[in-house]
């Protein structure tokens, strides 16, 4: 087993990160649940990720990355950060 050196810090993209509403239930996610929820309310889902004026502390957290998805197999695939978190797991 590999060992690091130095610390290694992951900064996922705009859309790495799955994000949950301060109920815990995820708004930003390549979940069933997440896009149904989306699909349903018409976007409106996501504004629970808005800021509301001055607030700073809205609830939402970070929870996971995006994992890879593939939403048709074989041809339509979104790559998210499973390998490079998988990698990082077994260098532990």
């Amino acid at each position: 087993m590999a060992t690091f050196p130095d610390v290694v810090i992951l900064l996922p993209g705009i859309t790495g990160s799955v994000l949950a509403n301060a109920k815990g239930k995820e708004v930003w996610s390549p979940s069933a649940g997440a896009v149904w929820r989306a699909i349903t309310s018409f976007g409106h889902s996501i504004e629970d990720l808005e800021l509301a004026g001055d607030e700073v502390d809205d609830g939402v957290t970070a929870p996971r990355l995006v994992p890879d998805v593939s939403i048709v197999p074989g041809l339509v695939k979104i790559d998210g950060y499973t390998r490079i978190q998988d990698y990082l797991i077994l260098m532990v």
